[in-house]
């Protein structure tokens, strides 16, 4: 017994005396020295925004003279801004903090804020510091968490929201400790923040009116398409109607219409590209995007697709939309164009405008085939007309459209059957965003599909060929490995649990969260992975055990879909694609339901871009709250598209009401012959299924 005693107390005490003897908890800055680089940036710190101003902002890590350790970080701003880097630390609620941190300043002006470090969000807490002589200046102060806060940005930087400046500022030894006792007549300053405060705006910059364009984007919208399917009305063109025009729809019997609905449709398709071209300067776009592409665009017309990775300038996209982006800067270059003129932010919207034109034109021809005339057109204006579609590419100024382009080209031969075409396009994808990567096992399951290993080879070599010739100018002054190492840190970018996607982890109020922390048992990291092999699974059953010809599509829907609302790492705009799949799908499946899932995620799309976009360019905030109500709301809603899909999927392997799949080509045969009759599959169209 005395043994046993002897043992607990030993145990006891060996927890209790190192408690003790530790005054004070350890450092919760990660690398608050700077000694571990990645690449240009300090690892475990993040720059929201770095290189939208990469010419007047510079990053790096220096080594000599560091007062800890062997480096320092050293922001150095050429033109008045602000520059920063953050961290997010978990904290524990009503808990007093101790910052402190060692500041080296140099020619910074005292009309801006100066280097100072302390919280995001609250910037006047802590001490700026303007001139040191050339000396380190060790600067701290308290501060204490509020009664529900477990978390906060921790911040290094150089001038402020609304107060910019010029200089170096040189950092090292941050330091964020919880402390038991505050020193007698330190000021404790107050860490929590339950509102946003009003930022103040950059110079000469206006509010954006980005939440009355979304309202009028939906204004069109239902103004075009009801106008249309109205005329439709006046043309007498059933929704049902054949594959072909009907011969009966002639110049005689269209009353007061004198174009053929085929040069009306034409008309509304162009009335779509003008708005589009309208609208594109209105609203410059998400700013450090647009930035970034601008200053590549120069880079690649200044120093040459050769050169263009060589630079040091801030860049994560791969070579395929470089080529793009080459041509906007030779154009600028050519006609003198200044970067922030109104023609210039057109031109670099105008790729991605064309694009949507394009995906809609290809909605309309392959729906002419299986639903005939009036419904194609009426769902490629749907699409044309769609306020997300035209948000994202004319407002927000991404390219997710030039990416799905590409990849719905890849898709229609995947249905073709001719894999060596679809597997070098998908590749093409691929060279434009990392993202298409997402859409992988649909590839690989075609490919076994066909049980074909000449069929493999094939798109294998052509897969092989066609990446080596993309990224072939890009790769003459480096090593063979470098677009692997590119894809590399792309992956392993904004470790995250989800960044402003309205998602699973986004209704847990998990937006800008770690994904290394713990969500229920696991990490977020770890239920993403779960996930993931649950999705694939799911995936091959979808693909294999139904036979309908709508199964390309509807795999990459459920994937994409299921990716976006249950992964780690998702972008706001990552679900674009799902927007024209669900389409598709009811095309080849005839399905209304995919229709009412394309509107939904439309809507959840369109909410999540205006507020993301209207927080940034107005508020200079890059991130949307985690406990925002409407974005919980909207995650919420994706779940439950989500699992709308799903029931989806499961009757169609049931075989509920699903056709027989007859081959890739199989729609050949439900064309309308060549002395105009129709099929009997399209003589009654009333009995297909109005299952979703």
């Amino acid at each position: 017994m005395k043994k046993i005693l002897l043992l607990i107390l030993t145990v006891l005490l060996s927890g209790v005396i190192p408690a003790m003897a530790e005054p004070a908890e350890k450092n919760l800055i990660q690398n608050g020295s700077f000694e571990n680089v990645r690449r240009v940036l300090p690892d475990k710190w993040f720059a929201p925004g770095y290189g939208r101003d990469k010419e007047h902002i510079k990053f790096y890590v220096e080594k000599n003279g560091a007062p800890a350790g062997n480096n320092y970080l050293t922001m150095e701003v050429k033109k008045a801004n602000e520059a920063r880097l953050i961290q997010f630390v978990k904290v524990q609620p009503g808990s007093v903090y101790k910052f402190s941190c060692q500041i080296k300043a140099q020619g910074i002006g005292t009309k801006g804020r100066g280097a100072n470090f302390g919280v995001l969000h609250l910037p006047d807490i802590t001490v700026d510091v303007y001139d040191t002589g050339g000396k380190w200046r060790r600067v701290e102060f308290y501060g204490r968490t509020g009664p529900e806060q477990r978390e906060i940005s921790a911040v290094v930087r150089l001038g402020a929201p609304g107060a910019f400046n010029t200089g170096k500022a040189s950092f090292d030894d941050f330091q964020l400790e919880k402390i038991q006792e505050t020193p007698q007549g330190a000021r404790v300053l107050n860490l929590s923040k339950k509102k946003p405060a009003p930022v103040k705006k950059k110079p000469a910059q206006k509010t954006a009116p980005i939440i009355p364009v979304t309202f009028l984007l939906c204004f069109f919208w239902v103004l075009f398409v009801g106008l249309y399917y109205y005329l439709l009305r006046l043309y007498k063109l059933p929704l049902d109607a054949g594959s072909a025009l009907q011969k009966e729809v002639s110049a005689g019997k269209m009353g007061a219409l004198s174009v053929t609905p085929a040069a009306m449709f034409f008309v509304f398709l162009g009335a779509a590209l003008l708005l589009r071209i309208i609208l594109a300067p209105v609203i410059e776009g998400y700013p450090t995007d647009i930035n970034c592409f601008k200053g590549w665009a120069w880079i690649a017309a200044e120093k040459g697709l050769p050169g263009f990775y060589l630079s040091n300038a801030f860049v994560d996209y791969p070579p395929g939309y470089i080529y793009i982006l080459y041509i906007i800067g030779m154009l600028g270059k050519l006609f003198s164009l200044p970067h922030n003129s109104a023609i210039f932010v057109v031109i670099l919207k105008l790729p991605a405008i064309i694009a949507d034109i394009l995906t809609a034109f290809i909605i309309f021809k392959l729906g002419k085939k299986e639903l005939g005339f009036a419904a194609a057109s009426l769902l490629s204006l749907f699409y044309a007309f769609n306020p997300a579609v035209i948000f994202d590419s004319t407002i927000f100024g991404q390219v997710d459209s030039v990416l799905f382009l590409m990849l719905l080209l890849a898709f229609m031969f995947l249905y073709k059957n001719k894999l060596p075409a679809a597997c070098a396009l998908f590749v093409v994808a691929i060279l434009i965003k990392p993202q298409a990567l997402i859409f992988s096992p649909v590839f690989l399951f075609a490919l076994y599909s066909r049980k074909s290993w000449k069929t493999f080879l094939y798109s294998g070599l052509a897969a092989i060929v066609t990446f080596v010739v993309v990224i072939l100018p890009f790769s003459l002054r480096q090593d063979p490995l470098w677009i692997f190492r590119l894809y590399k840190k792309n992956l392993a970018s904004y470790p995250f649990a989800t960044l402003n996607a309205p998602n699973l982890f986004g209704l847990f109020g998990a937006n800008w969260i770690k994904e290394s922390e713990t969500f229920f048992l696991f990490s977020y990291q770890t239920w993403g992975f779960i996930f993931i092999g649950l999705i694939v699974i799911s995936s091959v059953f979808f693909f294999f055990k139904s036979k309908d010809k709508a199964r390309i599509y509807f795999t990459a829907l459920f994937i994409m879909a299921a990716v976006f609302v249950l992964t780690s790492k998702m972008h706001e705009r990552y679900i674009f694609p799902v927007l024209t799949l669900a389409i598709l799908s009811y095309i080849y499946g005839k399905k209304k339901g995919f229709l009412f899932l394309s509107a939904g995620f439309s809507l959840t799309f369109l909410i999540n871009a205006a507020m993301m976009l209207h927080l940034m360019v107005n508020h200079d905030n890059h991130g949307i709250p985690g406990d925002d109500l409407l974005f919980r709301g909207i995650s919420l809603v994706n779940i439950c598209l989500l699992a709308y899909i799903i029931k989806i999927g499961v009757r169609r392997i049931a075989g509920a009401a699903a056709p027989a799949y007859e081959g890739p080509d199989s729609h050949v045969s439900d064309r309308v012959d060549q002395k105009g009759s129709t099929p009997a599959s399209k003589k009654n169209p009333n009995k297909r299924s109005q299952e979703p």
